[in-house]
């Protein structure tokens, strides 16, 4: 019995470290994050969220920016962090400013 719970418990750690850190794509080193007084010759695209669930606001932009080239966003505007326990969200809006795509 303990055998089993101990091969249960190392199973349920190794797939807490599976997800790995979020690594910025080559796309999303594209993606500018600017203050919203920055983008008035810009095209909105629309709304764009990143998440870290290990608290961390540094990979949740990380996360902002991949998802904002996923939907060829040049550059975004966060209009609202929120931190619940360690899961941090950014929402944000996503602007098309280079126009030759």
């Amino acid at each position: 019995m303990k055998k089993i719970i101990s091969v249960v418990l190392v199973l349920c750690f190794c797939g807490s470290c599976a997800s790995g850190p979020t690594i910025m794509t080559k796309k999303g080193k594209e993606v500018q994050i600017v203050h919203k007084s920055n983008v008035s010759n810009c095209d909105i695209v629309g709304k764009v969220f990143g998440k870290d669930e290990s608290g961390s606001e540094e990979i949740a932009k990380i996360d902002l920016q991949n998802a904002a080239a996923d939907m060829k966003v040049d550059t975004v505007v966060i209009t609202e962090t929120i931190q619940n326990g360690k899961v941090v969200v950014l929402h944000a809006m996503g602007y098309r400013c280079n126009q030759e795509e």
